[in-house]
């Protein structure tokens, strides 16, 4: 047995083998815990003891890879090819892991925080051969043996680091099944600490992660701690652990529950067919959002700065405006002061003439809000006046001083989420550069006696966001992926008539011309964005009153407006009310295309606006959520496909839900356009033979040195 690596000694754990690492990576099991000869049933709670994680130094009970010997070494690679699982946690210095909780320590922290990776390898001691042994004595139990292993990240000298990194990208490229909570943030340290070429990697990691298979089953409630995929597991299943000896270190303790959680799921996910789901996609997307984060996108910090400055001009401009139109000096930003001149200065309330007007949730106070600004600004100045200086500190906070504080070394990383929305779109966070405006904002700078006209400039809050010298921005973005995927799963004929038309210049036009029956060539820029809302506010789930203030008409208007529309669009009705029923026949469950699921639990509520709500939900998640599997897939096979051509050194950026930004070389721009188009109108191949669409997905390219001009 090698020198200090540690084996568990007693009974050794029994599971049955499984065939493959990966693809099929558990078999039924039963879970128990086996002491002095006797079966012991405890619970998943029981085993996640609450005393601290330091009184027990994990050092002391793993074995450390930088103090092995040359032979021990060789033997713990042969262990790690041969294993049939190896389960990981990152470690950090306060003695927390990714398990356990103490600090709030997380990768956007400063990277020193991480001290090492424990590792539990799972090794069979039977036959040399586990697949045969899987086919020929499946159901079995084979004994096996657990070592762990700790891998300081905390320096030692370049030998160990080495060795180290290149045990950990054969781990990682090989085909032994893998688990880790949060596998997003394992695969950040490694990428960032080995110093390795983020997208040579992404596409040939794989692990199992229990947090994202926790959201797939409840994505309402995403799991945030490991505690949380304990809960989710108690609900769902209620098995318990199993646990062959007695493990006085807690770290170990909790591997062994993070592998049982892993079994627990996947007969879950596969329960509720969405197995196919997680591996081909989930699994082999948090390695490229991984890819992502650590990759960043860079940032003309001399260009927000100046959009900094001219924002903050005006925003004192404004301030003195304000001043003069209530006779007086207050804090414009200050609810309380603001309050106080509207109602009890300028009295604006009473010109309402008994529309009542909203208060404040907490004193019922007169709210400042922008609806009752919205209301006010026909009697007096200042509600105008407000407004546009709320949305230009709001501007100013967001995306000038919010970014640059993320901003480092002219680089900007963002987290991105791939368990944060319902839906299953990716969210970015810490900033949120989706949210970023395409359009510019034009600001008008009031000119003084000296000056001839007033001075206008454009924010373009993408502009600073720059491609490196030698390089240009390519985005790739789905045309109305939404509104297709409507046209298909409802097959209504008029708009698969448009989205089939290979004529089409703009299908917010065409879809006019079929409801106001009249030619295209009289479609108005009024017609056509009123069709546009419209479409969107069925797709969405948008009521009659939200329409009605889009576009500026009352709500009997909106109203009129809405069954118009759906009385000559038939089939999209008759969608909505087939996701409705399938809802409500289903106890509230409601699937994607793609067999993605959400449970609306107000589907079968006696109340009437729960119920509405819950129907908007429903058909909005059938959409929403089939087009966000076909963009995540998407951003799949174009990185797999580009790994294929390193030669490209092209690299992925931003994904903006059905839109994709990269980067690339100049003399590689138009053979990385060709291969984007290629790859995501592929829709057989985007879809697979169980969905087979109706329409064209086609994708539009555009290019540029920024952001915010791309042509």
């Amino acid at each position: 047995m090698m020198k200090g690596l540690m084996l568990v000694e007693g009974n050794p754990r029994k599971r049955k083998v499984s065939s493959s690492s990966f693809q099929t990576p558990f078999k039924d099991a039963s879970i128990k815990k086996h002491q002095g000869g006797q079966t012991k049933q405890i619970s998943i709670k029981q085993m996640m003891e609450k005393e601290p994680i330091a009184s027990h130094s994990v050092r002391d009970s793993f074995t450390d890879v930088s103090k092995m010997s040359h032979d021990d070494r060789i033997l713990l690679e042969e262990r790690l090819k041969k294993a049939s699982e190896v389960v990981m946690t990152l470690m950090y210095k306060d003695k927390s892991s990714q398990l356990r909780e103490i600090s709030q320590t997380t990768k956007k922290e400063v990277d020193d925080g991480i001290d090492s990776i424990a590792v539990s390898i799972t090794h069979s001691l039977a036959t040399p051969n586990r697949s045969d042994i899987a086919e020929s004595r499946e159901g079995s139990c084979q004994q096996l043996q657990q070592w762990y292993v700790l891998f300081p990240l905390d320096g030692g000298d370049g030998q160990n680091d080495q060795w180290s990194r290149d045990m950990f990208l054969s781990l990682m490229e090989s085909g032994v099944r893998k688990i880790c909570f949060d596998a997003q943030e394992l695969m950040h340290t490694l990428m960032t600490h080995y110093k390795l070429q983020p997208f040579e990697m992404c596409c040939k990691w794989e692990v199992l992660d229990p947090k994202v298979a926790a959201w797939l089953l409840d994505p309402d409630h995403p799991p945030i701690t490991f505690s949380d995929v304990l809960d989710v597991i108690k609900k769902v299943d209620r098995k318990t652990l199993q646990s062959d000896v007695k493990l006085t270190n807690l770290v170990q303790k909790d591997l062994t529950n993070l592998s049982t959680a892993m079994e627990v799921l996947y007969q879950q996910l596969k329960k509720h067919n969405l197995w196919d789901l997680f591996s081909s996609v989930e699994a082999k997307l948090t390695p490229i959002l991984a890819a992502m984060e650590v990759q960043g996108i860079g940032v003309n910090v001399r260009t927000l700065k100046d959009y900094g400055k001219r924002l903050r001009d005006k925003i004192d401009e404004l301030e003195d405006k304000a001043h003069k139109a209530a006779g007086c000096v207050f804090q414009v930003s200050s609810h309380v002061q603001l309050r106080q001149v509207l109602f009890d200065q300028l009295k604006l309330d009473q010109n309402l003439q008994g529309q009542k007007l909203a208060r404040t949730n907490v004193q019922n106070l007169k709210s400042t809000s922008e609806a009752v600004l919205v209301k006010l600004q026909d009697f007096h100045p200042l509600p105008k006046i407000v407004l546009e200086y709320r949305q230009l500190m709001k501007l100013n906070s967001t995306y000038v001083d919010g970014l640059l504080e993320f901003v480092n070394n002219g680089t900007l990383h963002t987290s991105w989420e791939q368990t944060s929305a319902s839906t299953g779109r990716v969210q970015s966070a810490s900033p949120n550069i989706q949210n970023i405006p395409k359009q510019a904002i034009v600001i008008v700078k009031e000119r003084n006696k000296d000056e001839m006209a007033s001075d206008c400039f454009s924010i373009w809050a993408r502009e600073p966001f720059t491609s490196q010298e030698g390089c240009t921005f390519i985005a790739a973005d789905f045309q109305s992926i939404e509104l297709r995927l409507l046209a298909h799963m409802s097959g209504d004929p008029v708009l698969l008539k448009v989205f089939n038309n290979k004529h089409s210049q703009d299908v917010f036009v065409d879809l006019a011309s079929e409801w106001l029956g009249m030619k295209t060539c009289d479609v108005t820029t009024a017609d056509r964005e009123k069709t546009k809302r419209i479409v969107y506010s069925v797709i969405y789930g948008v009521g009659p009153e939200k329409l009605a203030e889009t576009l500026a008409v009352s709500k009997d208007e909106a109203k009129t407006f809405m069954k118009s529309f759906l009385n000559k669009f038939k089939g999209v009705s008759s969608f909505s009310h087939r996701c409705i029923s399938s809802c409500q026949r289903h106890n509230g469950v409601i699937r994607t295309i793609f067999n993605r699921l959400r449970l609306i639990p107000n589907i079968n509520s006696s109340n009437f606006h729960a119920r509405s709500y819950a129907e908007r939900q429903a058909v909005n998640f059938v959409v929403q959520g089939s087009a966000a599997d076909i963009c995540k897939i998407a951003m799949i096979q174009v990185m797999h496909k580009l790994a294929t051509m390193p030669h490209l050194k092209a690299r992925l950026l931003v994904q903006i839900h059905d839109e994709l930004l990269l980067e690339v070389p100049d003399q590689h721009l138009q053979e990385l356009k060709d291969i984007l188009k290629t790859v995501m109108e592929a829709t057989a191949t985007l879809c697979g033979p169980k969905v087979v669409l109706k329409v064209p997905l086609p994708v539009s390219v555009s290019e540029g040195k920024t952001w915010g001009h791309l042509t």
